[in-house]
C-alpha cells in the first residue's frame, strides 16, 4: 500500500505540475496577446498618420511639378512667339524691300 500511495502522490504531483505549466502558458499567451494589441493600436495610428502625411506631401509635389511644367511650357510658348515675331518681321522687311524695288 505504501507503494500505491507513493504512485498516487507522484501522479497528483505530476498532474499538478502539468496544470501549473498549462496555466503558465495560458498566462504568457494572454500577456503576449495583450502586449501585441498594445503595440498594434499605436502602430496602426502611426501608419495612418504617415499615409496622410505622404498624401499631403505628394499633393504638394504634384502642385510644384504642375507649376514648373506650366512655367516651362509658358517659356517655350514665349520663345516660339518671339521666333514667330522675328520671322514675321524679316518677311515684312523682305516684302517692303521688294515693293521698294518695284516702285
Amino acid at each position: 500500500m505504501n507503494d500505491k500511495k507513493k504512485v498516487s502522490a507522484s501522479r497528483c504531483l505530476y498532474i499538478s505540475h502539468i496544470e501549473g505549466m498549462e496555466n503558465g502558458v495560458r498566462l504568457h499567451k494572454a500577456s503576449a496577446n495583450g502586449s501585441l494589441k498594445d503595440i498594434l493600436d499605436p502602430s496602426s495610428s502611426n501608419a495612418r498618420c504617415v499615409e496622410k502625411l505622404l498624401a499631403v506631401e505628394a499633393a504638394k509635389g504634384r502642385s510644384i511639378f504642375d507649376e514648373l511644367h506650366g512655367t516651362y511650357l509658358l517659356s517655350k510658348e514665349r520663345l516660339r512667339f518671339k521666333d514667330s515675331i522675328h520671322h514675321t518681321t524679316n518677311i515684312s522687311k523682305f516684302i517692303n524691300g521688294v515693293f521698294d524695288k518695284l516702285m
